[in-house]
Protein backbone atom coordinates (compact mmCIF):
# COMPACT_ATOMS: atom_id res chain seq x y z
CA UNK A 1 0.00 0.00 0.00
CA UNK A 2 1.23 3.69 -0.69
CA UNK A 3 2.01 6.22 1.69
CA UNK A 4 -0.74 8.59 -0.08
CA UNK A 5 -3.43 5.48 0.42
CA UNK A 6 -2.18 5.17 3.84
CA UNK A 7 -2.68 8.73 4.37
CA UNK A 8 -5.84 8.74 2.91
CA UNK A 9 -7.14 6.00 4.96
CA UNK A 10 -5.70 8.23 8.07
CA UNK A 11 -8.26 10.82 7.07
CA UNK A 12 -11.61 8.13 6.92
CA UNK A 13 -14.88 8.53 9.22
CA UNK A 14 -14.63 4.65 9.56
CA UNK A 15 -12.51 3.96 12.80
CA UNK A 16 -11.38 0.70 11.76
CA UNK A 17 -9.47 1.60 8.81
CA UNK A 18 -8.37 4.77 10.28
CA UNK A 19 -6.88 2.75 13.10
CA UNK A 20 -5.31 0.39 10.99
CA UNK A 21 -3.36 3.28 8.94
CA UNK A 22 -2.39 5.18 11.78
CA UNK A 23 -0.25 1.61 12.89
CA UNK A 24 1.16 1.26 10.00
CA UNK A 25 2.47 4.77 9.69
CA UNK A 26 3.39 4.19 13.29
CA UNK A 27 5.28 0.74 12.30
CA UNK A 28 7.20 2.98 8.97
CA UNK A 29 8.32 5.10 11.33
CA UNK A 30 9.33 2.42 13.82
CA UNK A 31 11.29 0.45 10.85
CA UNK A 32 12.60 3.57 9.34
CA UNK A 33 12.10 6.84 10.67
CA UNK A 34 14.20 8.84 8.12
CA UNK A 35 12.69 6.97 5.59
CA UNK A 36 9.21 8.26 6.23
CA UNK A 37 9.70 11.47 6.73
CA UNK A 38 11.28 11.39 3.42
CA UNK A 39 8.60 10.37 1.89
CA UNK A 40 6.39 12.02 3.61
CA UNK A 41 8.23 15.48 2.60
CA UNK A 42 7.93 14.50 -1.32
CA UNK A 43 4.24 13.86 -0.80
CA UNK A 44 4.11 17.33 0.99
CA UNK A 45 5.71 19.07 -1.95
CA UNK A 46 4.04 17.55 -4.91
CA UNK A 47 1.59 19.55 -6.18
CA UNK A 48 -0.48 16.80 -7.74
CA UNK A 49 -1.24 15.14 -4.26
CA UNK A 50 -4.44 15.32 -2.31
CA UNK A 51 -4.00 18.96 -0.52
CA UNK A 52 -5.41 16.82 2.76
CA UNK A 53 -2.71 14.42 2.50
CA UNK A 54 -0.16 17.36 1.91
CA UNK A 55 -0.83 19.11 4.96
CA UNK A 56 -1.47 15.25 7.28
CA UNK A 57 2.54 15.06 5.94
CA UNK A 58 3.40 18.47 7.03
CA UNK A 59 1.51 17.71 10.45
CA UNK A 60 3.20 14.29 10.46
CA UNK A 61 6.43 15.45 9.84
CA UNK A 62 6.23 18.39 12.98
CA UNK A 63 4.68 16.07 15.09
CA UNK A 64 7.23 13.19 14.74
CA UNK A 65 10.33 15.66 14.88
CA UNK A 66 9.44 17.13 18.00
CA UNK A 67 6.34 16.02 20.04
CA UNK A 68 6.41 11.81 20.03
CA UNK A 69 8.71 10.63 22.95
CA UNK A 70 9.11 7.52 20.35
CA UNK A 71 11.15 9.07 18.28
CA UNK A 72 12.67 11.81 20.63
CA UNK A 73 16.52 12.24 19.63
CA UNK A 74 15.99 10.36 15.91
CA UNK A 75 16.25 13.82 14.04
CA UNK A 76 19.26 14.89 15.57
CA UNK A 77 20.67 11.19 14.24
CA UNK A 78 19.75 11.32 10.50
CA UNK A 79 22.26 11.74 8.27
CA UNK A 80 22.71 15.42 7.05
CA UNK A 81 21.89 14.89 3.19
CA UNK A 82 18.91 13.31 4.23
CA UNK A 83 18.02 15.74 6.57
CA UNK A 84 18.97 18.74 4.09
CA UNK A 85 16.86 17.28 1.27
CA UNK A 86 13.61 16.93 3.73
CA UNK A 87 14.07 20.50 4.62
CA UNK A 88 14.05 21.30 1.19
CA UNK A 89 11.52 19.90 0.57
CA UNK A 90 9.33 21.54 3.35
CA UNK A 91 10.83 24.78 2.31
CA UNK A 92 9.74 24.61 -1.18
CA UNK A 93 6.34 24.08 -0.17
CA UNK A 94 6.18 27.86 1.07
CA UNK A 95 5.82 28.71 -2.32
CA UNK A 96 2.91 26.14 -3.30
CA UNK A 97 -0.08 27.46 -4.92
CA UNK A 98 -2.13 26.32 -2.28
CA UNK A 99 -2.87 28.29 0.85
CA UNK A 100 -3.29 25.90 3.07
CA UNK A 101 -0.22 23.52 2.16
CA UNK A 102 1.73 26.96 2.69
CA UNK A 103 0.28 27.58 5.90
CA UNK A 104 0.92 23.84 7.08
CA UNK A 105 4.72 24.00 5.76
CA UNK A 106 5.52 27.07 7.38
CA UNK A 107 4.34 25.72 10.91
CA UNK A 108 6.47 22.48 9.91
CA UNK A 109 9.40 24.85 9.02
CA UNK A 110 8.92 26.45 12.65
CA UNK A 111 8.89 23.00 13.89
CA UNK A 112 12.10 21.98 12.13
CA UNK A 113 14.11 25.47 13.25
CA UNK A 114 13.00 25.11 17.05
CA UNK A 115 14.63 21.61 17.23
CA UNK A 116 17.78 22.77 15.54
CA UNK A 117 18.03 25.87 17.85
Amino acid sequence: MSLSEILTQCRSGNDKLRKEAENRLDQMGMADFGKLLEECSKVLADESSVKENRQLCATLIKNMILYQPKHQGKWEQLNQDLKFSIKNYVISCLASNVKDVRKAAAITVAGILKINL
